[in-house]
């Protein structure tokens, strides 16, 4: 299946720009506030492989720098914690 994640990553700036939303979201230590920035998501990429419409859904997703990005990748608890702060816990 092709991922659609260009299409899905146009929306989701279109949408942050809209909400205002135009550097890292996360501010952990050593933040680079715009630098590299990309959206995180709540899962690894696998989960949306028969989810493709979630790659673009605001709740999926956190704008951040590369230094944050970074560090929430690495560890599946701070996404966690960060998704259920800034976006809503998520029953799965």
């Amino acid at each position: 299946m092709k991922s659609n994640w260009p299409e899905q990553r146009r929306k989701l700036k279109i949408e942050y720009e809209r909400k205002g939303i135009t550097s890292c979201e996360l501010r952990l230590p050593g933040c680079m506030e715009t630098f590299g920035m990309n959206f995180h998501h709540r899962h690894k990429r696998v989960y949306y492989i028969r989810r493709q419409e979630l790659l673009g859904d605001f709740n999926q997703t956190i704008l951040a720098c590369a230094s944050c990005h970074d560090k929430a990748e690495a560890s599946r608890g701070l996404t966690i914690l960060l998704f259920n702060k800034l976006r809503y816990k998520e029953n799965v």
